[in-house]
């Protein structure tokens, strides 16, 4: 059964097997404990605990949560099959002597990753040091929806009506994610879902063989994934560089984390006080950004630094508009206005300093637990108002 559902999968993806992967079905019990383990060895308490601050600072989740708990309680609850690009293996939950619906399309999904790394070396596409977040989270969003669309059209081709009403009427894993955080869920589902959109329009321009050519000039943002339009006219982001911040929060202060939140994250970021097309319309002239999460730990301060760059001065004006109703809308930290000038907002609270300020076509965002070192981050930035 595995073989010919790999020869099926090889033949409507059109990629060849240079080795057929083995494969492993496993119980449920048995994928959630793979999964965990897999946490625990790849994603550092170092790495979870710099993100968790970025998170908490940008609205996503509560200070203090334990993110790496909350990721390995998401994918074991909702993980159905991986390949390991390590030993070249797959595994895939199915129980009983013979394979479900679900089995088979997951067994397909896998398959095409096992292709994908064969033909063009998955390990080296995705390194494991890439410093831009967005960068990767685009080039996942291509690896995934490849394997979603042709694991698609392998459902439709190959398994029964009967099989499909099974497969699109079952509850895979029947685990209950109400209690993780909204941006895990989104960031767990961006390569799935906005990521079949992207490859469906490379494959509807070219078919499988544009699909392959996008692994040598792969998207760069997540505003290709986004606007697949911008990818195929070749509208690249901007370069943004931020000063060297560390030693603006006094001795002791370092930069903890860098990288690019792009368009997907941004959006995100909106959404949790904004509606989704006002958030959508707001991060739609994205450009290119950096950001810098900054810790001093004898004062117990983390401050993150966002500078992002727009297609336009009207795109940053709508940015800079978009971020200052985000901070007018109550929030859990109850911030009051403390400043207000052209192309200049401030607000603060007990627990949150804000700074936004607008330039040109660029904004400045700074976000801080005490407001001690605002000031001093703010002066880095001379062509911004403050």
């Amino acid at each position: 059964m595995v073989d010919r559902i790999t020869d099926q999968v090889s033949g409507l993806r059109g990629l060849p097997v240079t080795e057929a992967p083995p494969t492993f079905f496993i119980s449920p019990d048995r994928m959630a404990e793979n999964v965990r383990e897999i946490i625990e060895e790849e994603y550092t308490r170092e790495e979870a605990d710099i993100e968790a601050q970025i998170l908490a600072l940008m609205d996503f989740i509560e200070p203090g949560t334990d993110l790496k708990q909350a990721f390995a309680d998401l994918y074991a609850g909702s993980v159905v099959g991986y390949y390991d690009t390590d030993t070249g293996e797959m595994f895939v939950l199915n129980t009983g002597d013979s394979l479900t619906p679900a089995a088979k399309s997951t067994l397909a999904h896998e398959l095409v990753h096992a292709l994908q790394d064969q033909a063009f070396d998955l390990d080296a596409f995705l390194p494991e040091d890439e410093e831009n977040d967005d960068l990767e989270r685009a080039k996942v969003a291509l690896v995934e929806g490849d394997a979603v669309l042709a694991s698609s059209q392998y459902v439709n081709s190959f398994l029964t009506r009967s099989e499909i009403i099974r497969l699109y009427s079952s509850n895979r894993n029947g685990v209950d994610l109400s209690n993780i955080p909204r941006v895990l869920i989104r960031l767990l589902t961006f390569p799935y879902r906005e990521g079949a959109v992207f490859v469906a329009e490379i494959h509807d321009d070219g078919g499988w063989e544009s699909v392959d050519a996008a692994y040598s000039h792969p998207p760069l943002s997540t505003e290709h994934i986004l606007h697949p339009g911008k990818y195929f006219s070749g509208e690249g982001p901007v370069p943004v560089s931020l000063p060297d911040l560390g030693s603006a929060l006094g001795p002791g202060g370092e930069t903890l984390g860098e990288g690019t939140l792009g368009e997907f994250m941004i959006t995100l970021y909106l959404e949790n006080r904004l509606t989704r097309p006002r958030a959508a319309a707001a991060a739609e002239g994205w450009g290119g950004d950096a950001y810098a999460l900054l810790r001093n730990a004898g004062q117990d301060e983390s401050v993150l630094v966002s500078l992002s760059a727009w297609d336009s001065v009207g795109d940053a004006h709508d940015f800079y508009d978009a971020m200052a109703s985000y901070f007018e809308v109550a929030g859990p930290q109850g911030l009051e206005l403390t400043a207000s000038d052209e192309g200049l907002r401030a607000w603060g609270s007990d627990s949150r300093d804000i700074h936004l300020a607008l330039s040109g076509d660029e904004v400045l965002l700074i976000i801080s637990e005490s407001g001690a070192a605002l000031e001093a981050i703010a002066a880095r930035f001379p062509d911004f108002p403050s």
